[in-house]
């Protein structure tokens, strides 16, 4: 009788430890943060941003948060906090954006809006839903989940159209005297521009701002969803189309600063930027060959 007893005591242990096990489990989570803060990197017009102290974050509702000083310093609208409501307060321009801590809800002007999730403060910091801000102040996001990536694409000016010349091989030759492909066919066309005359728009490709650091020739440009890719790149030497560099990173579509290398192992000789006095970034339109010339701004002849 002990035994079974002792049989019995035990069954009700385990019975017990069981229902606490799924009790607990039943319970929900209330952390805020989901996925690692660290995990998440922001880059606007493709630069990216830091964050000194609070990190973007993942909520429970699988949307990104982001601390409400990255919306007035990289964003251009002035945020104030109201704390008698316990409001975030957003203008920008002629819009002003109210959001309650904690609701599911926000005001922009006199519309209300019903939001998927909410703003919230984590370690002493306001957060606010990053798509829901940056789309009220009419830029562009872009998600890529694989590299835990946002990619924001702020309101640029507009573009001034491609004003090109009919073109020859012959005006700008290659140093192999190879033409490129489609340069020597009816229609192809060249454009040579100051960087003080972008953005321009060839073929589709908006392009926005040039410059050269140490490793890599940075080109800011729009890249429509036809062309998917961004604009190619030749360096021009001596009047002689010679070096070809590709982008060193994808983002389909949306305004964004690709790398296209300076030095590559492909040179059969080595590579002076200082000695490149332009780029020609080309493309085609309708089948048709493109060219704009832009200066290098690190020739120094």
């Amino acid at each position: 009788m002990k035994i079974i007893g002792g049989l019995l005591l035990k069954k009700k242990r385990i019975l017990t430890m069981v229902l606490i096990l799924c009790l607990s489990s039943a319970i929900p989570v209330l952390a805020t943060v989901v996925t690692s803060i660290d995990e998440i990197k922001v880059y606007v017009n493709g630069n990216k941003m830091n964050f000194p102290d609070q990190k973007p974050m993942i909520n429970n509702d699988n949307r990104t948060l982001v601390p409400v000083r990255f919306i007035s310093e990289n964003l251009g609208a002035e945020v104030r906090w109201n704390n008698q409501i316990r409001t975030v307060i957003i203008s920008y321009e002629e819009s002003i954006i109210r959001l309650p801590i904690g609701k599911n809800h926000a005001s922009i002007g006199v519309r209300e809006v019903v939001l998927d999730t909410k703003a919230d403060i984590v370690n002493e910091r306001t957060m606010v839903p990053l798509r829901f801000i940056s789309e009220c102040l009419g830029t562009e996001v872009q998600w890529n989940g694989d590299k835990k990536e946002i990619y924001i694409s702020t309101k640029m000016p507009p573009a001034n159209p491609f004003v090109g010349q009919p073109f020859k091989p012959s005006d700008l030759p290659t140093d192999d005297g190879y033409p490129i492909y489609a340069s020597d066919r009816v229609g192809a066309k060249i454009m040579y521009a100051e960087l003080g005359e972008l953005p321009i728009n060839v073929g589709g490709y908006i392009i926005y701002n040039v410059t050269v650091d140490k490793e890599n020739i940075n080109i800011t440009q729009h890249v429509d969803e036809i062309n998917l890719i961004p604009i190619g790149l030749y360096m021009v030497e001596n009047n002689e189309i010679t070096r070809c560099r590709n982008y060193q990173y994808v983002q389909k579509g949306g305004t964004f600063t690709y790398a296209y290398p300076i030095k590559s192992t492909l040179d059969e000789t080595p590579t002076n930027i200082n000695t490149v006095s332009h780029f020609a970034l080309f493309t085609y339109e309708n089948m048709e060959f493109r060219m704009l010339v832009l200066p290098n701004p690190a020739y120094e002849g």
